[in-house]
């Protein structure tokens, strides 16, 4: 048991480094040992483990399956603190994959649990969920309720890089209330803890929010500089998702400033992204923006084509959760609708400045 321990450590450093096929290797290893001596808990751990790196990998499925088959171990030998550890990460993933009714129900047990057991940490992480799901469905006053609840209890217990992921949040939330001033600040805050504790990833999602205000201000030149850096930090860690977030900011910026058909590639190659991680808000919403571009060029059965196919998606996603609605599912009743304004208000914020992964990993 001691070298399946071992094992799991050693995958977990992998982890950390981005050595994800090592690390899958490492928590298989791990699992195989503890299968063959009966030991729920380590194959519990190491199933937890396993999720995550499918998790980063982006490999949505097969990290739902982990985290599943850890949870119900945890059930099994009735360990509740680490149950609501991994709910928090289903729920985390479900919100990735916009199957928000699934990530309520998760986020809203881990809760519970929490609660119950004074943890404050894992009840900050699961309030953060359900503010990330508040803010996307467009209850924003809900969402900023919960999330400033977050961010006192990370402040609280000295947890600076989870209260910068909450603080990201607060900063979207007042960004599509048109708060701009605030969310300026939330995501300057933000970026400062991130550089501080030398963490790209995440300093990207605050550069993200930063852009999201300059443009929504018209300062089209500042938000062009910070989307390019927010490129060539995720370019750098390879991370495909992120450039894809920050090309729609880019195409975003294209479009306002009239360059119509460079707007339109950057929407395209993001909507790829998302069509093949099987983020299909996100996927629906670029498919939006191309439309817009498209109309902007007078290629009007085109645009007509590509919005019923974003429509087509937000419908499905609807009928998935019984009827509930986003902002981004009502953008454009009509595709005549599908204007600048709402443009400024569809930027990279709802995508991943809403939701900070490695906070689970």
């Amino acid at each position: 048991m001691g070298r399946a321990n071992v094992l799991n450590g050693v995958a977990a450093v992998h982890l950390a480094k981005c050595g994800y096929d090592e690390a899958a290797a490492c928590y298989n290893r791990a699992l195989g040992i503890f299968n063959h001596i009966g030991n729920d808990l380590g194959r519990a751990n190491s199933l937890r483990g396993l999720g995550n790196v499918h998790h980063a990998s982006r490999r949505y499925h097969e990290a739902v399956e982990s985290f599943h088959e850890a949870e119900g171990l945890f059930t099994q030998i009735g360990n509740n603190m680490e149950r609501a550890d991994v709910l928090n990460r289903i729920g985390a993933i479900q919100f990735l994959q916009s199957r928000h009714l699934e990530a309520r129900l998760c986020f809203i047990e881990a809760l519970d649990i929490y609660s119950r057991a004074n943890n404050d940490l894992g009840r900050a992480n699961s309030l953060r969920g359900l503010g990330c799901l508040n803010h996307i469905q467009g209850q924003y006053r809900e969402a900023e309720t919960v999330l400033v609840e977050a961010e006192g209890i990370y402040s609280r217990i000295g947890n600076d890089f989870d209260r910068a992921n909450s603080l990201t949040g607060l900063g979207s939330v007042c960004h599509n209330q048109t708060r701009y001033k605030e969310a300026l600040e939330y995501f300057k805050e933000a970026e400062r803890i991130y550089t501080r504790i030398d963490t790209d990833v995440l300093r990207a999602s605050a550069l993200n929010g930063i852009a999201a205000v300059h443009l929504a201000e018209a300062e089209y030149s500042e938000a062009k500089a910070c989307y390019t850096e927010v490129f060539s930090i995720y370019n750098r860690i390879g991370d495909d998702l992120g450039r894809a977030y920050s090309l729609r900011g880019l195409g975003c910026v294209d479009y306002l400033e009239s360059r119509y058909k460079g707007a339109e590639q950057r929407f395209r190659e993001a909507e790829s992204v998302c069509a093949g991680v099987g983020n299909e808000e996100g996927r629906a919403n670029a498919l939006f923006l191309i439309a817009s571009a498209l109309l902007k060029q007078n290629r009007h059965f085109m645009a007509k084509a590509t919005y019923d196919r974003a429509l087509n998606i937000c419908t499905s996603i609807r009928n998935n959760e019984g009827g509930a609605d986003t902002p981004d599912r009502r953008m454009g009743v009509r595709l005549g609708t599908i204007c600048i304004d709402q443009m400024r208000r569809s930027i990279p914020c709802q995508w991943k400045v809403l939701w900070s992964e490695p906070s689970f990993l």
